[in-house]
């Protein structure tokens, strides 16, 4: 097939990666490519797999205005028109070359792309990678209102069936493809003493309870990952100081997995509803067990999961962390004897394997690729031939 992916706007598709969004997207093309697709990329300057030499796929970096306080949560207007305008570029160079692709695959969190779903040559595939954002909703439900969804020119997909729930209780037809982690690259440790949080530092991932737990349990922490809020980073920078915790900032995929791979337990710590926890597979797949607050996807997805301990969530902080802290207590007594520890840990990787793995989750979008091209009477075309991939 031939595919043109559409990325965030936000972040380059480059390691270290920014999110879980950039990381998934990143390893769909990179796959997609390693089967044969011919698979084009809309992304922002600096991404990986941006060879095809098309200006018109390449969105422009910005500066995020200094009056205002950065955040993931949303974008200032003149940083959200320039998103428009970037998906308008890309779109309009769809619609003057109808024969270039087969189909789209939508992952930004803007509503262009839903806007335009009906007039575009090609079915646009969206994934939703998020809970229900207001400034999506409407968008989305009057693409449906005009025929998205089976037969229509839009096919959503939701990253857990918790998140595609809640999109389905806004009126938005969505089916859920979980994501999944690439096992060749979080490979098998050998475990550790300390304990780790990795991912964006951000409040509603709320690190700072992994501290407050570590901190209970007199252990040492790792944190990795990008700073996606300052103010919340210096002040989880200043309830770190005087403990053992390693900040280890943004790591490269190689790098993370041997640190994920060398620790006792990952803590997984949101304070929102999380769509689909995608570091718990990593962590997983490196035979690393997980200790998460059962919030949004992480408890239907990983309810009864091997080598994965889920608490209630609370929203005193330090009740929370002594939760945290009870399971940590029960994981490491169960990895004491070495010999156990080492079975723990086989048992956690195979479920990786066997439930997460990345092959799986391409294999589902395949079929949803083909599946939205059949019923939009259209035939898919061979690729050229598979392009060079980059690690």
């Amino acid at each position: 097939m031939r595919i043109l992916v559409l990325a965030g706007f936000r972040y380059p598709l480059v390691q270290p990666h920014q999110g879980g969004l950039e990381s998934h997207v990143w390893s769909l093309v990179r796959q997609l490519r390693a089967r044969g697709h011919l698979v084009l990329l809309g992304a922002p300057a600096g991404s990986d797999f941006l060879d095809a030499g098309i200006p018109e796929l390449t969105w422009p970096r910005f500066t995020w205005p200094v009056d205002q306080a950065r955040t993931d949560a949303s974008l200032p207007e003149p940083i959200r028109r320039l998103q428009d305008e970037a998906l308008d570029r890309a779109l309009d160079w769809l619609q003057a070359h109808p024969g270039a692709v087969d189909v789209v695959h939508h992952h930004a969190l803007c509503a262009r792309a839903h806007e335009r779903a009906g007039d575009l040559p090609v079915p646009l595939v969206s994934t939703l990678h998020t809970p229900p954002l207001p400034e999506l909703v409407e968008p989305i439900r009057r693409a449906a209102g005009r025929g998205a969804g089976p037969g229509g020119p839009e096919t959503l997909v939701a990253v857990s069936e918790h998140t595609a729930e809640g999109w389905r209780a806004q009126g938005v037809p969505a089916r859920a493809v979980p994501n999944g982690v690439d096992t060749s690259a979080w490979t098998l440790g050998a475990g550790g003493e300390r304990l780790c949080w990795f991912g964006r530092i951000v409040p509603e991932k709320a690190p700072h309870l992994a501290v407050l737990a570590a901190a209970r349990l007199g252990m040492g922490l790792d944190l990795a990952g990008p700073v996606g809020d300052p103010a919340y980073a210096a002040q989880l920078a200043r309830l770190c100081r005087g403990r053992d915790v390693r900040w280890r900032g943004p790591l490269r995929q190689a790098e993370l997995a041997d640190l994920v791979g060398s620790s006792l337990c990952t803590l997984v710590t949101p304070v929102w509803d999380e769509p689909f926890g995608q570091v718990v597979p990593e962590s997983l797949a490196c035979g690393t067990p997980v200790v998460a607050v059962r919030r949004g996807g992480l408890g239907e997805v990983f309810d009864r999961t091997e080598g994965v301990r889920l608490v209630a969530p609370a929203e005193d902080r330090d009740r929370l962390a002594a939760r945290l802290a009870r399971e940590v207590r029960v994981l490491a007594a169960a990895h004491r004897d070495p010999e156990e520890r080492a079975r723990l840990r086989g048992l956690a990787r195979e479920e990786a394997v066997r439930r997460f793995s990345f092959e799986r989750t391409v294999d589902a979008l395949e079929r949803v690729y083909r599946r939205t091209i059949r019923e939009r009477g259209r035939t898919a075309r061979p690729s050229a031939a598979p392009r060079e991939v980059r690690a």
